[in-house]
């Protein structure tokens, strides 16, 4: 009821776009968790960061999403997202500024695209030219040697064996079923103690581990579906004592939930639950010091 009478409130103050943009994004946000945190409400058509001449962001960023129809619930839930200690705000851009300020990335996007398209037809066709000559030149001088015919062979055990295993891999890593609650974030407790991180190579060693760990549970193959991992350590910050793993999306990270879930490790019993994508991604380890921060903001 609320998107309805937000919607029929923008419709009576005259056209809007549905393009949207947030300026006050931490600049250490790259495209791919900006892309990732606005996912949940729905694939985007359109999208640009604004970055200074040397490629960095500027911490703005204007987006559009294919389905127009969601952009009202995803401005509603989206403004006052907490990221760290930072609320962002979120906001419609003006029809007649919206294509101006998506311009800039698509079309030179556009134009590189073009342009690589034309460099590459153009090496084609003079490689070709060259061939073709270099055949003729050899065509007058050498004759064209007998066609050699291959004998099928048939396929050895190792051949069978490797084929089984690709197979089995792919099965194992089809589509899982997510959670309803589920998030890209998996934290783990009980897998590390102090000693674990006592130096930058014993973390260096957990987060190999815990990745062969995450890869043989969940079944992922080579790639394991791990993106990121944070390791608190005790003279860190809150959150010591746990590992903080990032999938590639939600079904993945429910097979990892469920699969590591009170399993044994090194003697201790495993446990697994979704983290916030939001938390994760400000760095906030304790959901509590999340809450203290919102309660003190309010």
């Amino acid at each position: 009821a609320a998107g309805a009478t937000a919607a029929a409130s923008e419709a009576a103050k005259g056209p809007v776009s549905n393009v949207l943009m947030c300026m006050n994004l931490p600049k250490y946000i790259d495209e791919p968790q900006v892309l990732r945190l606005l996912a949940p409400f729905g694939d985007t058509k359109a999208f640009n960061m604004h970055k200074d001449e040397k490629g960095k962001s500027k911490g703005t960023i204007v987006f559009e999403y294919d389905d127009p129809e969601i952009t009202t619930g995803a401005l509603s839930s989206l403004n006052g997202l907490m990221l760290g200690e930072i609320r962002l705000l979120f906001q419609r851009v003006p029809p007649e500024m919206a294509a101006t300020l998506l311009r800039s990335t698509d079309q030179a996007k556009k134009m590189d695209e073009a342009e690589q398209a034309a460099k590459k037809r153009a090496e084609e066709s003079k490689r070709a030219a060259i061939e073709a000559k270099a055949a003729e030149a050899a065509a007058a001088v050498i004759p064209a040697p007998a066609p050699v015919v291959l004998a099928p062979t048939e396929p050895t055990p190792a051949d069978e064996a490797k084929v089984e295993e690709e197979a089995e891999t792919e099965a194992k890593e089809e589509e899982y079923e997510p959670a309803a609650d589920a998030t890209t974030v998996v934290v783990l407790s009980n897998v590390v103690t102090d000693a674990d991180l006592a130096s930058d190579e014993a973390v260096a060693a957990v987060r190999a581990a815990v990745s062969t760990l995450v890869a043989k549970c969940g079944h992922f193959g080579p790639s394991g579906g791990v993106v990121g991992m944070e390791v608190p350590t005790p003279s860190g910050s809150s959150g010591a004592g746990k590992v903080f793993v990032e999938l590639t999306d939600t079904g993945k990270a429910t097979k990892c939930r469920d699969a590591l879930e009170q399993s044994e490790y090194q003697g201790r019993t495993v446990e697994a639950a979704f983290y916030p994508y939001n938390l994760y991604l400000s760095k906030t380890f304790d959901p509590n010091d999340s809450a203290a921060m919102e309660e003190d903001l309010d």
